[in-house]
């Protein structure tokens, strides 16, 4: 691809001898990759000079970078030695010179070496105080820098740098308590040998602010000036930089490249001073290198079009024509060469080419041939696929249509893979039947059971209203009792009044005595009537509680039932999400079966939601009878103790008949006799008080128990109600189902199907049948069915267990 649109491009911008001659051609080549080398060679050697010579740059500015940081803790520390020092009581109003230089001396043996001498000077007038070394002090003393008002504020001052003894000073001077001055003198020699030398000829200078030389590493540099150029780069140009090149004359004005840096903590820079030749040297050995393999490479694609040029051409033009003769036709061409190199392999590969060329053409007849005959044997398979699929199509659209008996045929020369999709949906249509015939059985089932549920309701309401009529009864004697009780009262009443009559006239004492005797024979029969009343309420008291608690049992066989229909709710949704599953394997051939799965499933979850509301019913009607059976008990123990109050009556009442007969003994005793008669009669008269509270409340709690009976009465009716509405569910659901025609003599298990559904042989029984009925309504978890009375059969076949339908479910 690449050489045929070079050939293009040489086409269009060369001669005609240039395109038809490759030695021309190389000749080009080779001289535009001589350019295309020389020009790549020049822009790497100008981008890599730049590039180190940039590295340099950074290499030498950070180097006076990190000078700068030194001598900037160097003299931060020192900055601070003097502070110190000079914040001492040592300088208090109260000391004299000779304390003062005797803390000076001590402090200064202690110091480090370059701390050369302490001074204390008097700050107006100039003149030298105490010091470690007079002559130096007074030295100091006589600089021009040193003034009033040198200092301001607590700050410490730096003075310019001073040769002492050919060695660089420097003075630190704080202010002392006395607002005098303390001065610090301290040699630059320590830091200044301290300067760094990236190079064997570089140097490295400390330049004060007014662009003069304070301390350098090299001699004959100090207290020299920078040109203006340097200077105005350094003072007034950026913090951190460099010059590329300069000149000076303390240097014979060799060029230099500098790169300075400030101090934070002075006014000071540092320069570092690198020779041009130095700087720049691995760049310029770099850059000759470059230039040399440049050299080199134009000088050998020179030698190589020189040398190979020539007989690669010659060669060329002769294994062109061997190839035309090849491309006419002739097959009998020779290309035999003594050549072992590429060329020598190019001959090679035209000679196989040549027999290989006559081998194809004849293989190609040969597989002419075999192609017209494989396209025969495809016409044909294909038109009996087509055959095949559109039976299998007809089958599937009767399933779809409801005929779940239809399945599909499998001839013995189908191909394997459709006689295994034949085989997978007869087999998925076998299940399909089966679950449509079990789920018709078991809506039979539940509708006839449902029946029989709602004819237990109604026995249950019946008995409840039985109760209900019992305890009205009751409340009926407890009220007539009640009234009974009353008159009592009033005619022991009378009898006090009587007997109090009787003690204040003994005249008419045989006369009161037998009213006495009269009124006290008919409070005895009125006793005995009371207690018989009492008898009779607590028999009925004792027929309710017999009754009630017959109703509570009733209640639990229902609850029991209703526990049952849930669970069958619970496995109907089971076999709603089976088929579906079933119909989605079936594909759109299942799709009406899907429907009536999804209405399956609705059904179910309904029939579920009523049970749970018929189970709520019960409980609250079973709590209803508890109170009931409660209240019946504290009536009973009411109607005990009113027999007792009645009984403790009739003995009083015999003995005021014994004491009316002892009365006709003699006027004598009348008196002594109607004060016992008196005290009896209060007494009775208290006992029928309480016997009449106690049939009041009696008569209360009979009323309670009465409302309880019809509120149970009540709660039933909607029990019956539910489960006809489950009835109508399930002849629903078996109204669904008759849309699908299966195989009559399928066996569905004898009335049970695998869901575990109960025994259907009594589904045309008497549906009257009484509450203790035995139902099958499925199968606990170890595979035993569950009555409405809450026992197990072993005996039925086991079903759906821990909601699984059957093997072909789980697949």
């Amino acid at each position: 691809m690449s050489s045929t649109r070079l050939d293009r491009l040489l086409r269009r911008l060369s001669p005609g001898a240039i395109t038809r001659s490759y030695l021309a051609k190389f000749a080009v080549v080779v001289i535009l990759v001589v350019l295309a080398i020389g020009a790549v060679g020049a822009v790497t050697y100008a981008e890599t000079t730049d590039r180190l010579e940039a590295n340099a740059q950074q290499d030498y500015t950070a180097v006076a970078e990190l000078s700068a940081t030194e001598i900037d803790v160097w003299t931060s520390d020192h900055r601070s030695i003097a502070r110190e020092t000079a914040d001492s009581d040592a300088f208090g109003f109260t000391r004299e010179p000779e304390e003062v230089e005797s803390y000076l001396t001590s402090q200064l043996s202690w110091q480090p070496d370059e701390i050369v001498a302490f001074h204390y000077v008097n700050r107006q007038e100039g003149t030298l105080i105490a010091s470690t070394d007079h002559e130096r002090g007074t030295a100091i003393t006589e600089t021009n820098w040193l003034s009033d008002g040198l200092l301001i504020g607590e700050d410490t001052y730096t003075s310019p740098t001073y040769e002492v003894d050919d060695e660089r000073h420097v003075s630190y001077v704080a202010y002392t308590p006395r607002r005098n001055y303390f001065v610090m003198e301290v040699s630059l020699a320590s830091i200044v040998g301290d300067l760094r030398q990236p190079t064997d000829g570089s140097f490295t200078t400390i330049v004060q602010s007014d662009g003069v030389i304070g301390a350098s590493d090299r001699e004959g540099t100090v207290a020299e000036p920078y040109a203006d150029e340097v200077r105005d780069a350094m003072i007034s140009g950026s913090a951190v930089g460099h010059v590329s090149s300069a000149t000076f004359e303390f240097t014979d004005d060799a060029e230099y490249f500098v790169a300075y840096a400030p101090v934070p903590s002075e006014d000071w820079y540092v320069a570092v001073h690198v020779p041009l030749a130095e700087a720049y040297a691995l760049s310029g050995m770099i850059g000759r290198n470059l230039l040399l393999i440049v050299g080199v490479a134009v000088v050998g694609l020179g030698l190589l079009g020189a040398t190979l040029g020539r007989g690669t051409v010659a060669e060329l033009n002769r294994l062109t024509r061997k190839a035309r003769a090849l491309e006419s036709g002739d097959l009998d061409v020779g290309f035999d060469t003594e050549r072992r190199d590429e060329f020598g392999d190019l001959y090679g590969a035209f000679s196989t080419m040549r027999d290989s060329l006559g081998e194809q053409i004849e293989s190609a007849e040969t597989q002419k041939r075999r192609a017209e005959d494989a396209k025969a044997e495809s016409e044909a398979f294909a038109e009996r696929l087509e055959s095949r699929a559109a039976a299998f199509g007809a089958t599937m659209d009767e399933c779809a249509d409801g005929d779940l008996t239809a399945r599909l045929d499998v001839e013995p020369d189908d191909p394997d893979a459709l006689a295994d999709i034949a085989d997978g949906f007869n087999d998925a249509m076998d299940e399909l039947e089966g679950a449509i015939a079990e789920v018709d059985a078991f809506a039979g089932q539940v509708a006839a059971r449902s029946e029989a549920v709602t004819d237990g309701a109604d026995e249950v309401a019946a008995a409840g209203r039985e109760t209900s009529d019992a305890v009205d009864e009751i409340s009926a004697g407890a009220e007539r009792q009640s009234r009974r009780l009353s008159e009592v009262a009033g005619e022991m009443e009378d009898m006090s009044a009587t007997v109090e009559e009787v003690a204040a006239s003994a005249d008419q004492v045989a006369t009161t005595s037998r009213e006495a005797n009269a009124v006290t024979e008919e409070g005895r029969e009125a006793t005995a009537a009371a207690v018989a009343e009492l008898h009779d309420v607590e028999e009925r008291s004792e027929s309710a509680t017999e009754t009630i608690e017959r109703l509570e049992a009733e209640m639990a066989e229902v609850d029991a039932i209703v526990e049952t229909i849930s669970e069958i709710a619970d496995q109907t949704n089971l076999l709603a999400l089976n088929a579906s599953i079933e119909a989605a394997r079936a594909g759109e051939a299942g799709s009406g079966f899907a429907v009536v799965a999804e209405e399956v499933k609705a059904l179910a979850e309904e029939t579920q939601s009523s049970a749970a509301e018929v189970e709520a019913l019960i409980d609250g009607l079973r709590e209803r009878t508890d109170e009931s059976v409660a209240e019946m008990s504290r009536i009973r123990e009411g109607v005990d103790a009113g027999v007792d109050t009645v009984e403790t009556a009739d003995d009083a009442l015999s003995e005021v008949a014994t004491r009316v007969a002892e009365a006709d003994d003699g006027v004598q005793e009348i008196s002594g006799a109607m004060d016992a008669q008196a005290s009896s009669v209060n007494e009775v008269t208290g006992a029928v008080d309480d016997l009449a509270g106690v049939s009041q409340q009696t008569t209360a709690e009979a009323t309670t128990v009465a409302s309880t009976a019809e509120e149970q009465a009540a709660t039933l009716g909607d029990v019956s109600e539910q489960a006809h509405a489950l009835t109508e569910r399930a002849r629903d659901l078996r109204r669904m189902t008759e849309g699908f025609e299966v195989d009559g003599e399928r066996d569905v298990g004898d009335g049970k199907t695998d869901l575990g559904v109960f025994d259907d042989s009594d589904r045309d029984a008497d549906s009257d049948r009484d509450a203790d009925t035995d139902f099958d309504f499925g199968m606990t978890d170890s595979g035993q069915s569950v009555s409405a009375d809450g026992g197990t059969d072993e005996a039925r076949e086991p079903g759906l267990v821990d909601g699984s339908l059957n093997a072909n479910a789980e697949e």
